[in-house]
């Protein structure tokens, strides 16, 4: 059957990142200073994902972080909630897929279990027909994040495998460099999934290639947002010297922070970035660490003002 919310979720999804205190403990207060500039730019959220830290939180405060999202997103908002339940335990996936359902999400999405890995296709297809199972009125994504879940899913196989099987399977959070599988899968059947890419870096590359938006950290930082979306709109107008410009302006940015808070690190990268666009949202859990260096955080300032990116 078609599924009643397929093709609802797309352009700029933001992956959002857990606010933490000084001590570790989530400050959920602070997620509010987040919403406020996603709401004001109607985009949507992808929460508890890697962004989040989500491996680092326990269920209980995942569920309460759901919570917090969906409290400050009304249902009828153009910002959706995607609530990300993967784990390691597919008990834990369980438990969060049915309270993203009493809470009304608006999608859930899941990465297999990433330490004791699937050895096979089949045991991803089993691991998804029982999850989304648990929640079939809600649409479920894949999470696909081979260089950090460890199992590289031949993702048309498993697009054919859950084809018909999974009715609330909509498509998939597409985190790899496979351009040709990126198009192959967007264009499955008639182009029945939504595929969003999740390397922001690569958003313009990807939505030629066929997929319909991007989940990506960059998406909450208010002055990249207008930069992705003038993307879509260049590429719809055919302007492809403008498509260039703006996505080497993302790569810039990318760049920038990747240069002083290089590999894990970017995340508290992401947070000194907010905190200098006047949004607080804490600290990192260990183990990333949180930036307690001034002058980093000031040369982090200098080149984004030199960059353009900050006046």
């Amino acid at each position: 059957r078609d599924f009643k919310m397929r093709g609802t979720i797309g352009g700029l999804v933001a992956a959002t990142v857990t606010p933490f205190t000084a001590f570790g403990d989530v400050d959920y207060d602070k997620i509010q200073n987040l919403a406020n500039i996603i709401l004001e730019n109607r985009i949507s959220v992808w929460v508890n994902g890697t962004t989040a830290q989500f491996s680092s939180l326990s269920v209980s405060e995942r569920i309460l972080i759901a919570e917090k999202w969906r409290s400050l997103i009304p249902e009828d908002s153009d910002s959706k909630l995607i609530v990300h339940i993967g784990s390691s335990s597919i008990v834990d996936m369980k438990e969060l897929a049915e309270h993203a359902k009493t809470i009304k999400a608006d999608a859930i999405a899941a990465v297999h279990p990433y330490f004791n890995k699937p050895a096979s296709l089949d045991g991803v297809v089993q691991t998804i027909e029982q999850v989304a199972a648990i929640a079939p009125e809600i649409p479920f994504y894949f999470y696909h994040y081979p260089a950090k879940g460890g199992y590289n899913v031949d993702m048309l196989e498993l697009f054919k495998a859950l084809d018909g099987k999974v009715p609330n399977f909509v498509g998939c959070k597409y985190t790899h460099n496979n351009m040709h599988e990126i198009n192959c899968i967007s264009r499955y059947n008639d182009s029945r999934y939504d595929v969003l890419v999740g390397h922001d870096e690569g958003l313009a590359s990807a939505v030629i290639a066929g997929v319909k938006g991007g989940v990506g950290s960059t998406y909450q930082i208010p002055f990249m947002i207008p930069i992705y979306k003038e993307i879509f709109d260049a590429i719809s107008e055919g302007n492809v010297q403008r498509v260039v410009e703006l996505q080497g302006r993302s790569c810039d940015f990318i760049n920038i922070v990747s240069s002083l808070y290089p590999g894990e690190d970017f995340n508290g990268g992401l947070k000194d970035v907010l905190k200098l666009t006047g949004i607080d949202t804490g600290h990192c859990r260990l183990p990333h660490i949180s930036n307690n260096d001034e002058s980093v955080i000031s040369t982090l300032e200098d080149l984004l003002i030199q960059n353009g990116f900050l006046e």
